[in-house]
């Protein structure tokens, strides 16, 4: 899947620690749907939790700072 940075996404956020390419000079990253990685962001609930798909969202997201 690809997303641009304004797409909410656990895989384009910064907190988020699952497998993930930037691509189209940091426009873009792209992952599988099913790709799978844990919550880094302190005061979230999901914190830790490392079955958060890259296709999830939360309130707490931050744009990975990778992305333009």
């Amino acid at each position: 899947m690809l997303c641009t940075g304004s797409m909410r996404k656990c895989g384009t956020c910064d907190y988020w620690s699952g497998n993930r390419e930037i691509v189209n000079f940091g426009n873009q990253c792209e992952f599988e749907n099913n790709d799978r990685g844990s919550c880094n962001e302190p005061n979230s609930s999901s914190r830790l939790n490392e079955n958060k798909t890259a296709q999830m969202s939360c309130p707490k997201w931050r744009k990975w700072g990778q992305l333009k």
